[in-house]
């Protein structure tokens, strides 16, 4: 799922991608969003 690339991106690319972690979080925001509605 989205969430679940999200979080490697999250882990694993921090560091080389400093916006990966913005990124992923709205990512994950909006699949928590689209889950909940």
């Amino acid at each position: 799922s989205v969430l679940t690339v999200s979080v490697k991106v999250f882990r694993t690319g921090d560091r080389m991608y400093p916006k990966a972690r913005k990124i992923s979080a709205v990512l994950i925001s909006l699949e928590i969003l689209s889950g909940i509605s």
